[in-house]
């Protein structure tokens, strides 16, 4: 089930903490990631039309989207990407938003 994300620093700085503290070999549990973990993040589902997205990162400045959804078998809220705002302009300005036409159809 996806809670939310953690940055790298904090993980990292998290990491080396807990291997002074309870050596390298021991895992990182949900408990130790809770209070660096940051569960107000703006999630969509996969099917969302683009311009949804446009709209996010546009008015409310988000520089990530989660697209969340469910897997076959129930699973409900299981990360399927991520969207980034950088990623997601790169493909406006190259023209590689929307509908592609299949390369091997004959013009």
């Amino acid at each position: 089930r996806f809670v939310g994300y953690v940055r790298r620093a904090e993980l990292e700085e998290l990491i080396s903490t807990l291997a002074l503290v309870r050596g390298e070999n021991e895992v990182v549990t949900l408990d130790d990631l809770n209070p660096i973990t940051d569960s107000m993040v703006m999630r969509m589902v996969p099917d969302a039309p683009l311009s949804q997205a446009h709209q996010v990162f546009k008015q409310l400045g988000c520089q990530r989207i989660f697209v969340v959804g469910h897997v076959p078998g129930g699973q409900k809220d299981v990360l399927r990407g991520i969207l980034t705002k950088k990623n997601f302009l790169k493909f406006l300005q190259e023209g590689q938003v929307g509908h592609m036409p299949d390369q091997s159809e004959d013009p």
